[in-house]
């Protein structure tokens, strides 16, 4: 165990080995171009190093959630979703085969990713984020005043 209390196995991971990479490409990057929006699309990694990464971007930086949200077995999307302030993050629909599990039991094998799925993402955050309908309301108008500042 390290003095900062991680373990130095841990620290020298290709995922953590990863994450410092991306934040030195996006420090370049942001050097570089001081009002570029860097947005971190359809993270499905760990909720600290984004916040993280967020944190050493404040006004640079946005984080992704796709329609594996609402799957249970997706936790690490859940732990950002509720880390995550709703300022900071992107509701997508990822690939034409990432379908929100609502939508992949009433479609079958016929159901598929597209824009009209949204809501379902939302309300998937609104339950991770504790809140109900009005959460996912929320989540909702942060994505359209994110997109239209952009």
């Amino acid at each position: 165990m390290e003095a900062n209390g991680t373990d130095a196995a841990e620290d020298a991971s290709p995922y953590h080995r990863a994450i410092g990479d991306l934040g030195r490409v996006l420090l370049e990057a942001v050097t570089a171009h001081p009002t570029l929006r860097v947005h971190l699309s359809c993270w499905t990694g760990r909720s600290d190093p984004l916040l993280a990464l967020l944190g050493a971007f404040p006004a640079n930086a946005y984080a992704g959630l796709d329609a594996t949200v609402p799957h249970s077995k997706a936790t690490e999307a859940h732990a950002v979703a509720f880390d995550v302030p709703l300022s900071r993050l992107l509701l997508e629909t990822g690939a034409p085969g990432t379908v929100p599990s609502a939508a992949a039991r009433a479609a079958g094998r016929a159901a598929f990713g597209h824009s009209g799925l949204l809501p379902l993402v939302a309300e998937a955050v609104a339950f991770r984020k504790g809140g109900g309908a009005e959460k996912g309301e929320e989540a909702m108008e942060a994505v359209v005043r994110v997109a239209a500042a952009r």
